[in-house]
């Protein structure tokens, strides 16, 4: 019995360490690119037990496109090779209601990212899994009022996934 709650506990261990590891540039140093579009799907996104998710999948898209693009924006080299970002979310649990009064919890997605060349379809890379997350939310009451609202915690998971690819991309 004492074996495996010691391998319990390391695997444990050795999947948050997995889920905090940095982002490591996946592009050649010195490549230039002009990020032009930015699609989020979010329609196969498996919405986690738990998830108190009452926010409509097209919103939770807008938001996503509108925090990454904006982030990506600030860093890519205007008139570069023109690259088209793709983000498939296949997970998505966003904290809010009752939830939180069971216990801290935190935002969070996991999905597959896509670069490739603008017009041509090309693939840039090799299709990328990254995970994002919010701010923890503690639980009880305080958690309650401290989480606020559906959209606000998809800006901040965006976010997450943003700061991932700008790294990814770009080394920064």
């Amino acid at each position: 019995m004492k074996f495996n709650a010691i391998t319990i506990m390391a695997s444990a261990l050795a999947l948050l360490s997995a889920c905090t590891a940095p982002q490591q540039q996946l592009t050649k140093a010195g490549e230039a690119f002009d990020v032009v579009a930015v699609k989020v799907d979010a329609s196969r996104a498996k919405k986690t037990f738990g998830s108190a998710f009452s926010l409509d999948v097209a919103r939770a898209e807008e938001i996503a496109e509108k925090v990454i693009a904006a982030r990506l924006e600030a860093v890519d080299t205007e008139g570069a090779l023109p690259v088209t970002v793709d983000l498939d979310l296949e997970m998505l649990y966003l904290a809010g209601g009752a939830y939180v009064l069971l216990g801290s919890t935190t935002s969070g997605s996991r999905g597959t990212l896509t670069v490739t060349r603008q017009g041509t379809d090309t693939p840039l890379l090799a299709e990328t899994a990254l995970s994002a997350t919010g701010e923890r939310r503690l639980g009880g009451l305080a958690g309650v009022v401290l989480v606020k609202g559906q959209e606000t915690e998809m800006a901040q998971v965006s976010a997450s996934f943003a700061e991932k690819i700008s790294l990814a991309l770009f080394g920064r």
